[in-house]
Formats: C-alpha cells, structure tokens, sequence
C-alpha cells in the first residue's frame, strides 16, 4: 500500500476533498484559476501555507538556483571568487562541504555538461 503525499489546502480544494472553506481561501481558488502563469506564480509565492511550494498541477514548479546544479549526480556551482562554475565528482559529494576537491572549472553550464558526458 503506497502512502499519498500531502496535498496543499488549494489541491484538497481543488480535488473536492476539503469542503467547507470560508470565503478567503474560496475566493484566493477562484483567482488563482482566472489569473495569468504568471499572476499564478505570484499567488503561491505569496500564499504558500495554502497552495505549497509549488502547484506542477498548473506549470508552477520551485524555482531552480542557476549557479547551483545537480547533473548526473556531479556537482556544478559557481564560484564567485574565481567567476567559474566548479565541477566536484559524485564522489567528492560524500565529502563534508569542507573538504571536496573540484574536478575541474568552467565558464558556463553548457561546457561542464559536456566534460561530465565524456568522463
């Protein structure tokens, strides 16, 4: 028997599994079907103890953090200091933060990913 995850206020809402709402969290629904993308992403942003972190249900995903990257378990962060994006192996991943080692270093994403395909 699998375990469902927990749905946020507005998916129970949406999914008729909560009923009974005052007229706050029905009206923040009903805007949030009539808004625009990105009005929506405005709305969870603003709201998340009633719509989450996210609603994938509509396109609305967590924002990524472009200077840091997972990529085939490899690491690809950009390091300030140097103005280069740090490439650190699977391996040196298990490492505390301390005491990784990069691999290598790049001056854009595009570049490490193809270093990681031909390792």
């Amino acid at each position: 028997m699998s375990k469902t995850p927990n749905q946020s206020i507005f998916m129970q809402m949406h999914n008729g599994t909560r009923t009974g709402e005052g007229s706050f969290n029905v009206g923040l629904k009903e805007l949030f079907y009539i808004a625009s993308q990105q009005n929506r992403r405005k709305l969870v942003d603003a709201f998340p103890e009633f719509f989450g972190d996210e609603v994938p249900e509509f396109g609305i995903t967590k924002k990524a953090d472009p200077k840091k990257l997972k990529y085939k378990g490899w690491a690809i962060v950009w390091n300030d200091e140097e103005q280069l994006f740090d490439l650190t192996t699977p391996d040196e991943m298990e490492q505390p933060a301390g005491f990784r080692e990069v691999e290598a270093q790049f001056s854009n994403v595009a570049d490490a990913k193809v270093f990681i395909d031909n390792y």
